[in-house]
């Protein structure tokens, strides 16, 4: 699967396989893409809070389908990095302490991004919902009232006469 971003196209290459040459400086690099999409992830929900205050429907669709798009990326990243994630307490005993600690501070980084994320999500789609059933109500007291307009107006399919008789 091929996955688009705004900057690159990330190409996964399979999961990261320790014990390969190089599998070091491949997670340090998968653990940098991760972190950066994270960042615009960051920086979009901060967008997409700014469209929701406006009421700008059609650019907030827009900001969302480049989202998931970050979205996906990060799910295949994260799929790649899978296998040291698993096996982390035994393979962070093999990497260099100056790397080791990047990886680590990174992943810290990462973790609370996400959860500033998850929780301005949380908030967006509270504010969303509660945006859609006022306007669900509003929209529901427009029917009533063009029910109760219409209750007082002429009947309908009522025959009214053409011509009168005024003399009498």
């Amino acid at each position: 699967m091929t996955t688009r971003t705004d900057n690159e196209t990330i190409r996964p290459a399979g999961p990261v396989r320790p014990g390969e040459p190089g599998w070091e400086s491949r997670l340090v690099t998968l653990i940098g893409r991760l972190r950066r999409l994270c960042n615009e992830l960051d920086a979009l929900g901060e967008r997409q809070q700014e469209l929701i205050d406006a009421d700008q429907v059609e650019a907030l669709l827009d900001l969302l389908r480049r989202r998931q798009g970050m979205v996906d990326s990060i799910g295949a990243i994260a799929g790649e990095l899978d296998p040291v994630v698993r096996r982390w307490d035994e393979l962070s005993a093999t990497l260099e302490s100056e790397v080791r600690d990047g990886v680590r501070d990174a992943l810290n980084e990462i973790e609370a991004i996400g959860k500033r994320v998850g929780e301005r999500d949380a908030a967006q789609r509270r504010l969303l919902e509660t945006n859609r059933n006022q306007l669900a109500d509003r929209i529901a007291g427009v029917g009533k009232a063009r029910a109760a307009m219409s209750a007082y107006g002429p009947a309908r399919g009522v025959n009214r006469p053409r011509f009168q008789d005024r003399e009498g």
